[in-house]
């Protein structure tokens, strides 16, 4: 599950006890959106800042 708050989204494994897998906290200001691509590989994020984020399983990119 991911979880939006502030500038920060974390990633939380619910089906194996609840535990925190991970975190990004690229933006300056707060996120106002987040989706997945349709095969659910890659995440957008993006905020009051002006930028968004692409998260891919491999790598991070930043496009303003």
């Amino acid at each position: 599950m991911f979880v939006v708050g502030s500038n920060i989204i974390k990633v939380w494994d619910i089906l194996g006890g609840g535990r925190l897998l991970a975190g990004f906290s690229n933006h300056q200001k707060t996120i106002t959106s987040i989706c997945f691509d349709g095969e659910h590989q890659h995440l957008l994020s993006g905020s009051l800042d002006r930028y968004f984020w692409y998260f891919s399983s491999h790598k991070k990119y930043f496009c303003a």
